[in-house]
């Protein structure tokens, strides 16, 4: 695996999370990964900061990536798909892929 780029989320003025953008050897599409601390949930933090970091992406020419998410996880779910992100794999190990790529909408 290797970091292509990371994007930390701060509440007040502490670390809270982050967003980071991976490449994994055998995909083709960058991988999207994201985790609140547990202490910092419940705030909309990370509903706030990815619409952010995904323009940001755009902005750097980075139009289709991928995100998988365990299938139990309806919060995280709930987040790819109002982010536009389409469920394209039904299950991987417990975990639903979605993808987003300008070429789809």
């Amino acid at each position: 695996m290797k970091i292509i780029d990371n994007y930390l989320i701060f509440y007040n003025n502490i670390d809270a999370g982050h967003i980071k953008l991976v490449s994994y050897y055998d995909s083709l599409l960058p991988h999207l990964e994201f985790e609140i601390k547990e202490e910092y949930r419940q705030k909309s933090l990370m509903t706030q900061h990815l619409p952010i970091y995904l323009q940001q992406l755009k902005e750097k020419n980075i139009t289709s990536l991928i995100a998988l998410v365990k299938k139990d996880n309806l919060i995280s779910i709930k987040l790819l798909e109002q982010n536009n992100f389409i469920k394209f794999i039904r299950e991987i190990n417990e975990c639903i892929g979605y993808i987003k790529t300008e070429y789809l909408n």
